[in-house]
């Protein structure tokens, strides 16, 4: 159903291409996980950032201030990316 809706939404035989979205996955993919991954351990970053390595500390704080615009446009990116997958292979 929604990749129905998303076709409706961008109708368009090849999206990815006209949208460039291929060469954004890599992107996207971290936009979205580490904003989740923020949110999955919000008390342990308040709480106890200590017992974060520093490196993943300072990744997990800058992906908590992602605004959540930018967020869901991520998800919508990630959906029109599923949906040009579907249709490239059928």
């Amino acid at each position: 159903m929604l990749l129905r809706r998303a076709a409706a939404m961008f109708p368009c035989t090849k999206p990815a291409k006209r949208l460039g979205l291929i060469s954004h996955a890599g992107a996207i993919y971290v936009a979205i996980g580490d904003t989740e991954g923020a949110g999955a351990c919000d008390e342990l970053l308040r709480d106890q950032p200590q017992m974060l390595d520093p490196a993943s500390r300072t990744r997990l704080q800058a992906a908590s201030l992602l605004p959540f615009k930018l967020y869901n446009r991520a998800m919508k990116a990630r959906v029109l990316l599923v949906w040009t997958d579907q249709v490239g292979h059928s």
